[in-house]
Parts: structure tokens; C-alpha cells; sequence
């Protein structure tokens, strides 16, 4: 269709973490829904999971459309541009989460086996169009995940911050489960294992100084074989990659008014406050005090 000079492109929604307290607060939100209709393309600041209970839909992921069915379980960043068409009686339960949630709260995830793999990793190289893996649940799984989702929504509808402990232990039960299931379920290549390891030292580092020579140590290849890995699958330098986590945590941190900035630029791996400020503005276009 033609577009006339004057037309201004209507900007896709963004849903942002301020609508919901849990998410807010500590990191995490879930939610249950019936879509009686389509749900147009749209992006979010944080990371969602979410799980197919029934009926049908077909997921739209940027340029590629992938048909939903009951067991289904997806992880899309928030900058993915996603929605879903020719909806009919999709049942669906949302876990909504931010980046600290693992790297301030549930740390001890990060080395259940297959978390990386599903939660960190999988959605990096489905955002990218280069590995079409999902999980999908048989109906025992499926009936555990209802349980334990119900559960988390029960706890969260209190909206007591006392019950903030009991709600991750519950998030947690669950992203275990279904780290589990996917490890079990997929076969993991020697690729996959290499992008891992490395991914796994960056989220645990974000404060220290690490080379690319250390990564590559500690995911047992060469440097220069670890850039190219990152530069297929992940379209980035490995050091940019580790960049950008550490300016989406500072921005987690942002959010904490007892921490100064150049507390959470140190917090973050960035012993220049005047370089941190540049990055960040360089990437979420504002300054870190604008942000705050």
C-alpha cells in the first residue's frame, strides 16, 4: 500500500514494568489469560515467559510466525517485536521478570542445568532468527506448571511485600522445572555448550573485570573461535554482549534510590562513571540520572 510523504508509522506499544507492583519491586509478575483475539505486535522491558494451557494461536516473533499448541513454553526478550494472529480461546499464563531478578535475587539459577540454555540463551538466538528450538510440556509437566503458576499468582494477588521471599522460592520452583524439562528434552550441541559457558561467566561477573581472553578460557576455546560464535549466533562482539548486560542491570539498579550512580556504575562493572554515562546513554538514550 502506497504510504504518502505526510503518513506517520503508528510506533508498535511498549508495556513497561511500572504497570505491575510486583514487577516493580521485586522482578517478577504472572498473570492468566483467555484471548478471545488476535494481540498485536508489541514490545516490553522485560523478559517473558509464557505457557500455553489451550486452545490455539500463531505466535508472530519479528519476521517469523510459529503455530501455538497446548504445552507450549516461549521466552521472548522485551525488545522483540511480538504479538499473536488468528487467535482462538488461547489460554496462556505469564511470567513476566527483569533482568535482576537472576543477577540480584535467584543467582543460584544460573548453574541449574539447562537454565541458561532456555532462559538466558534461547530466546538471545530465536530474537535473531537462528534457532527455532522450543520447549513443549507432555500433560504431566503441563499439570505441574498450572499448579505451581496458580500458586505464584495466589501469592502475588496478597500484595504483601512479607510474602516477596515466598514468591521468588516459587519462581524459582517453577524456571527449575523448566529448565529441567528443556535440558532433558534438547539435545546440546557443542555450540550451544561453548555460548553457555560464556554467558554464564558474564552474568556472574558483571562487577569484575574480565577479558575476552578469560571467557574464552573459561568456555574452553580459543578468542578469536569465541568471536565468531558470538558474531553468528549473536550478531555481537563478545565484550559488547558483556556490555550491554551490565547496562541492562545498571538500569535495574537505577531504580534503587538509596544507590548512587557511581555506586551502580561500580556495581556494574564500570569504573569510569563518565564512560558508564555514555554508554548508557548510547544504547537506552538518556542519561542515567535521566533515567532514575
Amino acid at each position: 500500500m502506497h504510504q504518502e510523504k505526510n503518513d506517520i508509522p503508528i510506533p508498535h506499544p511498549v508495556y513497561r514494568s511500572g504497570e505491575h507492583a510486583a514487577l516493580e519491586r521485586i522482578g517478577l509478575h504472572m498473570e492468566g489469560a483467555v484471548l478471545q483475539q488476535d494481540f498485536p505486535l508489541h514490545r516490553h522491558e522485560y523478559t517473558e515467559a509464557f505457557f500455553i494451557l489451550g486452545g490455539s494461536a500463531i505466535h508472530v516473533v519479528d519476521q517469523s510466525s510459529v503455530p501455538l499448541e497446548r504445552g507450549d513454553v516461549f521466552v521472548v526478550k522485551g525488545d522483540t517485536l511480538h504479538g499473536f494472529q488468528n487467535v482462538q480461546q488461547l489460554s496462556i499464563i505469564n511470567l513476566m521478570y527483569t533482568t535482576g531478578l537472576f543477577t540480584q535475587s535467584l543467582t543460584e539459577l544460573q548453574t541449574f542445568p539447562g537454565f541458561a540454555e532456555f532462559f538466558l540463551l534461547e530466546p538471545e538466538l530465536r530474537q535473531r532468527g537462528t534457532y527455532a528450538a522450543a520447549l513443549r510440556l507432555g500433560e504431566e509437566a503441563i499439570a505441574h506448571v498450572e499448579t505451581l503458576s496458580r500458586l505464584i499468582i495466589r501469592q502475588e494477588q496478597k500484595a504483601d511485600p512479607g510474602f516477596d521471599g515466598v514468591l521468588r522460592m516459587s519462581v524459582a520452583a517453577l524456571m527449575s522445572f523448566l529448565a529441567a524439562e528443556y535440558h532433558a528434552a534438547t539435545p546440546t550441541g557443542h555450540v550451544i555448550q561453548v555460548l553457555v559457558r560464556a554467558l554464564d561467566l558474564m552474568q556472574t561477573h558483571l562487577q569484575e573485570a574480565i577479558s575476552l581472553q578469560e571467557i574464552a578460557q573459561y568456555a574452553c576455546v580459543s578468542p578469536r573461535h569465541l568471536q565468531r560464535l558470538f558474531q553468528t549466533y549473536l550478531r555481537t562482539h563478545p565484550m559488547a554482549y558483556l556490555r550491554q548486560l551490565r547496562l541492562e542491570q545498571a538500569r535495574v539498579l537505577l531504580k534503587q534510590p538509596d544507590l548512587s550512580i557511581l555506586e551502580i556504575a561500580g556495581r556494574c562493572g564500570f569504573s569510569d562513571p563518565a564512560y558508564f554515562a555514555r554508554c548508557f546513554h548510547a544504547v537506552f538514550g538518556v542519561s542515567p540520572s535521566a533515567s532514575r
